[in-house]
C-alpha cells in the first residue's frame, strides 16, 4: 500500500507541476500580446518603479524634440 500511495503522491506531483507550467506559459503569451498591443502593464508588473520612469523619459525626449 505504501508504494501505491508514494505513487499517487508522485502522479498528484506532476499533474501540480503541469498546471502550473501550463499557467505560466499561458500569462507569458498573454503579457506577450499586451505588448504587441502597446500596453505597458506586464513591464509595470515585473518593476512598479518603471513607468514613472518610462513616462518622465519620454516627457524629456518629447521637449528635446520640440526645442529642436
Amino acid at each position: 500500500m505504501a508504494l501505491q500511495a508514494k505513487a499517487e503522491l508522485e502522479e498528484a506531483q506532476r499533474l501540480s507541476y503541469e498546471a502550473k507550467e501550463s499557467e505560466r506559459r499561458r500569462r507569458e503569451e498573454e503579457d506577450q500580446d499586451l505588448l504587441k498591443q502597446g500596453s505597458i502593464e506586464p513591464l509595470e508588473n515585473l518593476d512598479e518603479a518603471l513607468a514613472p520612469k518610462l513616462v518622465s523619459g519620454s516627457r524629456m525626449l518629447w521637449r528635446a524634440w520640440k526645442i529642436r
